[in-house]
């Protein structure tokens, strides 16, 4: 074997190594993407929430005159509730391009997504063919598909 053969194969198997550990960071930085999507999620959708739970009570506990009320507190409980819907859809896209771990969105949000589909006040956003929340429930058909 020639110098320039000894050199040339040197080469390669120094390229090989910086491949493989490019790959290797490239993987590491698309968890560490996953992991801040996953954190964004939870965040929105624990914001949304608590609009939602802190309007609702504030609706319950309305004094005054309810007839004046009643449309104001409608709207800011309607205005809640998309947003919580909002939270959950952009979760679900998430979920639905990969772009989070799959096991542990549905392993924290099954039940959660489950209860939202499944809850009588919901029900006029989940109609399947004018919803504008199809990625909840593309998720939810998924999770609990029984025919699988």
């Amino acid at each position: 074997m020639t110098h320039y053969e000894t050199t040339s194969i040197f080469i390669s198997i120094i390229a090989i190594i910086g491949t493989a550990f490019n790959i290797w960071y490239t993987h590491s930085q698309i968890k560490i993407s996953q992991g801040l999507a996953e954190n964004e999620i939870f965040q929105l959708i624990s914001a949304a929430r608590k609009e939602f739970q802190d309007i609702s009570f504030k609706f319950l506990q309305q004094d005054g005159d309810k007839k004046n009320h009643d449309e104001v507190f409608k709207g800011l409980i309607q205005n809640a509730k998309e947003g919580l819907l909002n939270a959950y859809e952009n979760g679900c896209s998430k979920y639905i391009d990969n772009k989070i771990d799959k096991e542990r969105f549905k392993k924290i949000y099954l039940v959660e997504i489950r209860n939202i589909v499944e809850d009588k006040s919901f029900k006029d956003k989940f109609d399947s063919n004018t919803s504008r929340y199809k990625a909840i429930l593309k998720v939810y058909k998924e999770w609990n598909d029984l025919e699988k």
